[in-house]
This record gives structure tokens, sequence and C-alpha cells, in this order.
């Protein structure tokens, strides 16, 4: 057995680590197996101890049996190997830069790397300072690659990289449960999650840090943005005054300033990055050589000209939202609500599309019904037994009235009880849901999406909040 061979095996077999201090006791039992393969001062060098240091030990150690000597010190990585190392356990472990550890994970995850890095080594390697490591060996916690960091060149390509391919496209969070989105945010993260947190990196692909938190959730599928089309667009924004008809030339003068496409125009600053379909718009261009921008009111002689149309797009988002909540009650009163919208932001609509009344009515049905569904949770279903939650059922806007019913029966013995029993505390006291929510995450000392999450978790597990056939929350039986 070759002596590298013969290392390799003490040390799987005796579970040693980089730079260990050892007895001598330890020492022979060690060496006994390979006592006739080689002296005892050969062995001290397989273990990486030189000749002067093992007679010194080996002297010492017979008037002080608690000499101590370090074994494994030269055992050095290149560079390229301690990377290799690195990007093992950020696979092996999931990591990302910004993650909160704790000692014992660190301790875990040196284990796998402790005959070939000491702790400091690997402590360095994720960006952890010495005084920082014994931060955490004092039951404190440390976050993970803070000093990792890319030059602008190498952000940009990978940004581009990422862009190119997934422009548009529809983002979820690990599973796809809800069918909607067609990119993997935790599968483009992946890569370069040493270099960006999660937030870092969505703003990359321009989505917002709450529209991260709505995804990761499974509450919203945001789209990928190109952010230096974005940037071209507000330069456009200073030269644009909003409420006129501009030229085909005009437009393309304002995008070539700053080299930007008449369709990613379109997409960024008339369809604010919504949907990336352009070509409706452009056909507008194309047909009328000019094109209306900003949202304005309708002129009484539209209102009268197309009142069947705009009937017709009242009636239709009306039955949609009956449907979807089953609350018929509201009719008269959305509607009204949705013919003063209409009225007062449409008008843009009816001079671009006019030529075409079809894609008219489409473009104006399109904006009513967001319009009418946003208005119906925020204003309305409050009044209805439904706990619907906002922006894709976010536990925090359950309204005040709903949470009192469903908790004035609870008992205070979890950690969620307490919480929801302080809730309810404010509720009586009549503040507001968002003061209340912002007051009780100060009092837990805790986060406010953790907190919305436990309460929400323990309302579905007791049946006070259940699903119904639509997908949407109810207040439960029990």
């Amino acid at each position: 057995m070759e002596k590298e061979e013969i290392l390799e095996h003490i040390i799987q077999k005796y579970n040693l680590k980089k730079k260990q201090s050892i007895d001598y006791a330890f020492f022979s039992k060690m060496y006994q197996e390979y006592e006739s393969q080689m002296t005892d001062q050969e062995f001290a060098e397989l273990l990486q101890i030189s000749k002067v240091a093992y007679q010194n030990f080996k002297s010492d150690s017979k008037k002080n049996p608690n000499r101590l000597i370090i074994i494994l010190k030269d055992r050095n990585l290149s560079d390229i190997e301690k990377q290799k190392k690195l990007l093992q356990l950020v696979q092996t472990y999931q990591l990302y830069k910004g993650q909160k550890i704790d000692y014992v994970f660190f301790t875990q995850m040196h284990e796998t790397v402790k005959t070939w890095l000491t702790d400091i080594e690997l402590a360095n390697l994720f960006g952890i300072s010495h005084t920082n490591l014994k931060s955490i060996r004092r039951e404190g916690t440390a976050r993970l690659f803070r000093n990792m960091k890319l030059n602008e060149e190498s952000i940009e390509k990978i940004r581009k990289s990422i862009i190119e391919q997934n422009e548009g496209k529809e983002i979820y969070y690990k599973e796809n449960k809800n069918r909607k989105g067609i990119v993997d945010f935790y599968k483009l993260y992946s890569p370069y999650r040493i270099y960006f947190t999660h937030n870092e990196f969505a703003m990359l692909l321009g989505i917002s840090e709450k529209n991260l938190w709505y995804t990761m959730h499974d509450m919203a599928n945001p789209k990928i943005k190109d952010t230096e089309k974005v940037k071209k667009v507000e330069q456009i924004k200073q030269e644009i005054v909003e409420g006129k008809y501009y030229s085909k030339e005009e437009l393309e003068r304002l995008c070539k300033q700053v080299n930007l496409s008449l369709d990613d125009f379109i997409t960024y600053y008339i369809n604010h990055g919504d949907f990336f379909d352009s070509s409706v718009y452009k056909d507008v261009i194309e047909h009328n050589q000019k094109l209306w921008i900003g949202r304005t009111k309708i002129e009484n002689s539209d209102l009268e000209k197309y009142k069947a149309i705009l009937e017709h797009i009242l009636g239709t988002t009306i039955n949609q939202i009956q449907r979807r909540y089953g609350d018929y009650h509201l009719e008269e009163e959305l509607k009204s609500s949705m013919l003063v919208y209409i009225a007062y932001n449409c008008g843009d609509l009816i001079y671009n599309f006019q030529y075409d009344e079809k894609v008219m009515e489409r473009m104006i049905w399109t904006r009513a019904r967001k319009y009418a569904q946003i208005t119906y949770i925020q204003e309305y279903k409050k009044e209805s037994k439904q706990v619907e939650l906002l922006d894709n059922k976010i536990a925090s806007d359950i309204s005040a009235e709903q949470m009192q019913r469903i908790i004035e029966t609870e008992e205070i013995n979890t950690e969620e009880e307490k919480l929801i029993a302080l809730f309810k505390n404010y509720l009586q006291q009549g503040y507001d849901k968002e003061t209340i929510i912002e007051n009780v995450s100060k009092i837990f000392h805790i986060e406010k999406t953790d907190m919305l999450d436990m309460m929400k978790k323990y309302l579905l597990e007791h049946g006070k909040v259940v699903k119904n056939e639509r997908g949407e929350y109810e207040i439960g039986e029990q």
C-alpha cells in the first residue's frame, strides 16, 4: 500500500481533521497497525510532523502525557480546489448569499471537509471573519458570502444571458403548484447563489422584493423584465407629455435617442411590462401613423356612440365577478363604479382603436376587468363571508371583521394563539388592520411575513379557514 493510501486510510479510520492536536498515546495507537511497515519517525512524517518536532514530542511525552502535537498541518489546497469544495457545499446544503447560519450548521458542513480545511479556512471561504466565527461558537449567527461580489461586467453578462432566454416569461418558485408560470426562479438563481441574495437576483430580473415574496409563497407569477430597457423608458418619459397624439416618426426618434426598439417602448411604456404582445399597438401605429399616449377621459359623444359596447363590457365583467366570488348583491354598485372608471380612464383606447371596434372592445374590457377585480376585493368583499386573500390570497389582507369572527372563541395555548389573541385585543380597541400587524410583529419580535404565515397556517389547520371548490378561502365550520 502506497503512503498516500495509508494516510487516507488512517484519516478515515480515526476520523482525523486538518491541524488536529493529538497526544502520544493516540499517536502510538494509530502507529501499531503500521509498525511492521515503517519506523515511528516515518509514520510521524506521514502525519506531516517534522523529524525534530517528533523527537521533542516523543521525549516530552514521557514526562508530560498531556503533551500535544499538531498533525496534517500541510494538507493545503489550491484556490481552484478550494472553490470546488465550496461549490460542493453550496449544492449539497443549498447555500445562498446572506443566509444566516449557527455554529451547529457550520460544524455539520465542516465535518465533510475537515481533512482538507480547518474551521477558520472554511469560514474564510464563507466570508465569515475570525471574529464572527468566535461569535457563532457562543451561540450567535453569521451570514454567508457577505464579501462575495462580482464586478459590473460579470453581473451584466449574467443578466443579459438570462434576459435573452427568459424576458417576459412568468416565474414560479421550486414547485409550480398553481400551474402558472413558466420559469423556475430558484433554478435560475441556483448557479449564482453565493454572489446574490434572493432579492438582489430578483432585482436583476426586474422583480420587486414584494413580488418575489408572493412568488415564493405561491401567490404570484411576475414576469422577468429587462431592467436596462426600463431605464431607457424612464429617459423617454422625461420628453413625453401624456394626453396627446405622437406621430410614428416622433416615437421612432425618441426610441432611437436611447437605442430602444419600438416594440420595447410599447412593452415597457405603453403596457408597463404587464404583457409582452406588442403587435396590437404596432398595428395602431401602422394604421393611424400615430399613437395617443396617456389615459384620458372619454368624450361624451363617444360615450353615446359606443354605449352598446360599454354596456356589454359592464355586463360580462360583472357576471364574471359574480361567478368567481359567488356574490350577487353588489351588481348595481360595482357597475356604477366601473362605468365611472371607464369614462375617465379609457379615452386613449377609443382614440387608438376605434378603427377596429372588436379590438377596441377587447382592450377596454381587459382594463375594466382588472379594475373591477381589484375594486371588488378592496372595497366590497369585506361584506361577504369569504376570507379572500388580497393579491392572490395573502393572509395579511383578511379583513378585521372576518378575523374577529374567526378568533373570538380561541383559547390561548400556543404561540400562534397568543398572536391571534393579541390581534383580537387590538381589533376590539378599534385599531386598523395594518397598524395591528405592525404592532403585533414588534411585540413578538417576529417578521410580519413570518407572523402572518403562522396565523394563516394555524387557521387552516384548525378548520377556522377552509378552501372551497373554487380555491377560495372561507370561514370554516369549527
